[in-house]
């Protein structure tokens, strides 16, 4: 682990794999300052070779795994596990085991608020930061407090919330490309709304929309119509 402005020489011999993480320095100063009450400004910390440390091993595996992959909503997912590794971080170098503000449950308001933030930005990319900006709190708290509230980790809400949005163009607009519904539902491309929504839902979008078909044509069948009515002269 090297603090940022530092340098250090390093020699090895032979192959090996090897993954670099580059925490930005205000990430760091706004979690330290957001969550800890701590000036990181003022604390000087050394380079720490051959560290050990299993929790930072499994973040770091977790942006591995994200940047291979590269699926919707990698950022968002990004973005929230560099705030976690930030915060283990920092509670290596001071000792801190415990946040001074409670997690707690996100109240109903403030949940309300964020939600429909997301909806208005769903198309887009809403990222932690600007979610907890609405909910007027730190990126790590507002994370916590989402998930116990709802469930979900704030990126997969969004992702959730898009596949419930395709579903909905599916079934009312006959016709309409995948493609389509995957910019209008905020996702990426025709392949990422294929992978999450076969993922959540159980089937592919086509095979939803031919279901979807059916059930429509059942509804509003002449028959069904006309035995909805038969009682009326």
């Amino acid at each position: 682990m090297v603090p940022a402005g530092s340098s250090v020489l390093w020699r090895r011999q032979g192959s090996m794999d090897t993954l670099f993480v580059f925490l930005e320095p205000n990430l760091i100063a706004r979690v330290a300052a957001e969550s800890f009450e701590f000036d990181p400004t003022r604390t000087a910390v050394s380079p720490l070779i051959g560290l050990n440390a299993p929790e930072f091993r499994s973040v770091m595996f977790a942006v591995d795994a994200e940047l291979r992959a590269g699926a919707a909503g990698w950022p968002l997912l990004i973005e929230s596990l560099a705030t976690t590794l930030s915060v283990h971080l920092i509670r290596h170098i001071t000792g801190e085991r415990k946040l001074n503000a409670s997690d707690g449950i996100l109240s109903r308001r403030k949940l309300q608020t964020v939600i429909e933030f997301i909806m208005e930005n769903l198309g887009g990319s809403p990222t932690v930061e600007q979610m907890a900006a609405v909910a007027q709190l730190s990126p790590y708290h507002f994370a916590r407090q989402f998930k116990a509230a709802t469930g979900l980790a704030p990126y997969q809400y969004v992702i959730v919330r898009r596949v419930a949005r395709a579903q909905h163009l599916l079934r009312t607009i006959a016709g309409i490309g995948l493609g389509e519904v995957a910019f209008r539902s905020g996702f990426s491309d025709q392949s990422n709304l294929s992978f999450h929504f076969k993922r959540i839902v159980g089937v592919t979008p086509g095979k939803f929309r031919i279901s979807a078909r059916i059930q429509q044509t059942r509804i509003y069948s002449p028959k069904s119509a006309a035995s909805r009515f038969s009682g009326f002269t």
